[in-house]
């Protein structure tokens, strides 16, 4: 996953199992990032959440079952319920997972 100012860019397979897991919670969108001095391309699919995690909101989201939001459109927070899917994945290794962050599901 690659995140900027205001995009959450995912790999196809992480883009596929959200898709698959909370399909309404988010616009997914095909991109390709080239590197102009080459012309190299990766391909990567934008997610756009629908729903933004904010300071005045986070304490009463419901995280319950599969959801995910952004936050600054840069940062994204996914269900305790969709880290557990992910983290059966071998690909899913190089996501870094904070369960404590600002109380966010329940999390002390």
């Amino acid at each position: 996953m690659l995140t900027g100012h205001d995009v959450i860019l995912a790999s196809n397979e992480f883009a596929h199992e959200l898709k698959r897991l909370a399909v309404d919670s988010a616009t997914f969108l095909e991109v390709k990032v080239i590197r102009p001095s080459d012309g190299k391309t990766w391909s990567y699919v934008e997610v756009l959440p629908r729903a933004e995690i904010t300071l005045e909101n986070i304490e009463t989201l419901d995280a319950s079952g599969f959801r995910f939001w952004h936050s600054g459109r840069s940062h994204l927070f996914v269900s305790p319920a969709i880290v557990e899917v992910l983290q059966g994945h071998a690909w899913a290794s190089d996501l870094q997972f904070s369960p404590g962050f600002s109380r966010f599901a329940g999390a002390a």
